[in-house]
């Protein structure tokens, strides 16, 4: 956890708080960062910083333009620095996002009957717009987490691949998407997931660091022989949505998703100086891609 980062942002809901943001609100801005360790054939790792945000479907997407989730900073009008843009997540499918949302889950296998979704993704900033994986945390009626929906998206090829996972029942994913051009398809993603609390904002002081939602998704890739050849760790802190913690981490981070693509390039650069074997593009299981 990026302990700068998350101590330049306030956990005080009223501070500085917009005219249309109110304390009570599920939707949340999440700051930490996220490591990325690759084992084999040679050592190789990074550590970044970042936000996300991490977004009530249903308040995001409300025909109500004055949803308490938006701010002078951030909106869906295309004008805003951080803009929302529903088209940008599961394109291609048909009904609204919530809708596609479910519809995505039911097709991978999952049946339990879903009330709320808190999507955690990049928006667009400044009118740009690339996340290399949005996660999609599925809940019951009863505020528990079912699912979480993975949508992974590639680059130089720009394409979208979908893993399911039974938050009740985590068991190793088959990888069959390619993501990098310096590994292969021939390993399991092995899960750990501590998804957001399902749980509004309504207290008005300020939120002591054991109060604050921690979310941790961490992925081991162990290939066929059972060798752990990578990992990634995402570790955030949830905290409220207002004018100070937008305006903090667009400090840090004027251009998110500048910095995002710049980051993926870099770390690819490093890895063919240290002439890590290149791995053409591989398919496995085309029906999910976009």
């Amino acid at each position: 956890m990026d302990k700068e980062l998350a101590e330049s942002c306030d956990g005080n809901e009223n501070g500085d708080v917009d005219s249309k943001l109110t304390p009570t609100q599920i939707s949340k801005l999440f700051v930490g960062n996220v490591r990325h360790r690759r084992f084999s054939p040679k050592p190789h790792s990074f550590n970044y910083s970042l936000y996300m945000l991490g977004l009530d479907v249903d308040q995001v997407t409300s025909s109500d333009s004055s949803s308490s989730v938006f701010s002078k900073l951030y909106g869906t009008q295309w004008y805003k620095p951080l803009r929302f843009k529903q088209e940008d997540y599961l394109r291609g499918e048909p009904g609204d996002l919530k809708q596609r949302i479910i519809n995505k889950i039911s097709t991978l296998g999952g049946h339990d009957s879903i009330n709320k979704v808190i999507m955690l993704v990049q928006v667009r900033c400044f009118g740009l717009y690339f996340s290399p994986a949005n996660f999609y945390f599925a809940y019951s009626n009863q505020g528990n987490c079912l699912y979480m929906l993975v949508e992974v998206s590639n680059t130089p090829w720009n394409k979208r691949h979908y893993y399911l996972v039974d938050m009740a029942n985590i068991t190793p994913t088959e990888k069959d998407f390619h993501v990098s051009p310096f590994m292969d398809l021939a390993m399991q993603y092995h899960w750990r997931v501590s998804p957001p609390n399902l749980t509004e904002q309504v207290d008005t002081k300020p939120i002591k660091s054991d109060k604050q939602d921690k979310l941790l998704i961490h992925i081991e890739n162990i290939s066929h022989q059972q060798e752990k050849l990578f990992d990634a760790t995402l570790a955030l802190t949830g905290l409220p949505i207002n004018s100070k913690n937008l305006m903090s981490v667009m400090r840090r981070f004027p251009a998110m998703t500048l910095t995002v693509v710049t980051g993926i390039y870099v770390q690819a650069l490093k890895l063919f100086i240290k002439r890590i074997p290149f791995v053409p593009y591989q398919r496995k299981a085309q029906k999910q891609e976009l």
